[in-house]
């Protein structure tokens, strides 16, 4: 296929799909945002969701030995990820591509910066070499890559104002990186109490806790209501951090921007306070009700 048979409606098309099949409650409430600012969020979420689940979904659910094999080929495909994301290598003719056309055309033409991807790659690239993660210390700087890079961009996304040829401007991802640091890790963390039981379940390498909570966990010698309690305990200290960020960066959207920022915090803050009240729901419930069911409470 040619170059010239692709058209950004298509890729963002191909963006949306993407995004949509994630279930995600970032695209649940981004579904509120502006027309002008779907296509910035279709095709940055799109390229953090297909690495991810890369990662994720492929290489972390291989056999031990299958793994090790890969390995290096998994991290180019990081590589070249992060080169496509960023504009520094063309997008080729696969179905992924599409959202590397779609960045091209949009985020990249944005001030937002590389920083997002370069950390994000790093994170993944930490996974595929099974580095493990060895005290909460450890955790919050895996985070930086994992978590906070994707809440950057989000950030990025609703605080952003298009100018008059079409491109955005907004803060740089520098300046959001202090303000997202909180409240990336407080959802990422109540996203893992959520998960604990299903990620047990499956593979030991999805559970991105400290090893040593970890391996008890899989011993059986941690109880898992004392496991959800521990991570909890840092969840609420990130809370409180995060608050006064909040305020300051919902004054600063536009009214719909702020809709979906607040909706968000509140389907994780509905998820952890049920958690909490409850810790043995996440042993017995499916994570995806526990989620709609926070969805329904938050849009009340």
């Amino acid at each position: 296929m040619s170059k010239a048979s692709h058209s950004l409606a298509d890729d963002l098309s191909y963006c949306a799909s993407v995004t949509r099949g994630g279930g995600s409650n970032l695209w649940f409430v981004s579904k509120m945002l502006p027309s002008a600012k779907k296509p910035l969020f279709a095709a940055s979420y799109a390229s953090m969701r297909f690495i991810d689940d890369l990662i994720d979904d492929d290489f972390l659910t291989m056999s031990q030995k299958d793994r090790e094999e890969h390995r290096e080929a998994y991290i180019r495909h990081i590589d070249d990820w992060e080169l496509k994301s960023v504009g520094l290598r063309a997008a080729g003719n696969k179905a992924e591509d599409a959202i590397y056309r779609a960045l091209a055309e949009t985020v990249c033409l944005s001030n937002l910066g590389t920083a997002p991807w370069h950390n994000l790659a790093m994170a993944m690239k930490r996974d595929v070499n099974e580095e493990p993660i060895q005290d909460w210390d450890d955790f919050d700087r895996y985070s930086v890559g994992a978590t906070v890079s994707p809440a950057v961009v989000y950030l990025y996304i609703l605080l952003a104002n298009q100018k008059p040829d079409g491109v955005f401007h907004g803060p740089s991802s520098e300046q959001l990186y202090p303000m997202a640091q909180d409240m990336a890790i407080f959802c990422y963390l109540v996203h893992i109490m959520r998960d604990i039981a299903k990620d047990a379940a499956g593979c030991a390498q999805l559970l991105t806790i400290p090893y040593s909570l970890r391996d008890q966990l899989l011993a059986g010698s941690l109880p898992g209501n004392s496991l959800i309690a521990e991570i909890a305990e840092k969840a609420e200290r990130h809370r409180r951090k995060m608050a006064p960020y909040v305020s300051h960066l919902s004054d600063d959207m536009p009214w719909a921007e702020r809709k979906c920022f607040k909706a968000l915090l509140a389907i994780y803050g509905k998820l952890f306070s049920n958690i909490c009240r409850d810790p043995s729901c996440v042993f017995q419930e499916d994570p995806n009700e526990l989620d709609e069911m926070c969805r329904e409470k938050a849009e009340a």
